[in-house]
C-alpha cells in the first residue's frame, strides 16, 4: 500500500466512549425477499409464501422479542457527529449483496414463471 493511500482521521472520542455504526433501517426478515424483486425485477425472483412452521412456545418467543425490537429508539447521530461516515441505504446494500451472490457465489435463485 503506497502511503498515499493511508488516510489519518481524528475524532473528538474520549477513551472508553463506544459506538455502534449502524445506518438505523430495520426489515423484517420475511420482507427481504420482496425487497429483491422489487429492486431486482429483472431476477424475476419467486418470493416464496411466508411459512411458521415453529413450535407454539419459539413463535411465543419471537414475537416477545419483535415487540423489544421494535421499541428501540435506533440512532446513528453519535456517531455521524464524530465521524465523516454516510450510509448507504439498504436497498443498495441487498442489491449489491444479491448481486455478488448471484457473479461471485454463482447461486441460481428460483425464478416465477412469466
Amino acid at each position: 500500500m503506497s502511503r498515499s493511500a493511508l488516510v489519518t482521521v481524528i475524532v473528538p472520542v474520549h477513551n472508553g466512549e463506544r459506538y455502534i455504526a449502524w445506518s438505523t433501517d430495520t426489515f423484517n426478515v420475511e420482507d427481504i425477499c420482496a425487497r429483491i424483486d422489487a429492486i431486482l425485477p429483472e431476477l424475476r425472483h419467486d418470493t416464496p409464501r411466508v411459512t411458521d412452521p415453529f413450535p407454539d412456545r419459539v413463535k411465543a418467543r419471537e414475537a416477545e422479542l419483535r415487540r423489544i425490537w421494535a421499541g428501540c429508539e435506533l440512532r446513528n447521530d453519535r456517531i455521524r457527529a464524530v465521524a465523516p461516515v454516510t450510509f448507504r441505504p439498504f436497498d443498495e446494500t441487498l442489491r449489491d449483496c444479491v448481486e455478488s451472490l448471484l457473479a461471485i457465489a454463482r447461486v441460481q435463485p428460483k425464478r416465477r414463471m412469466e
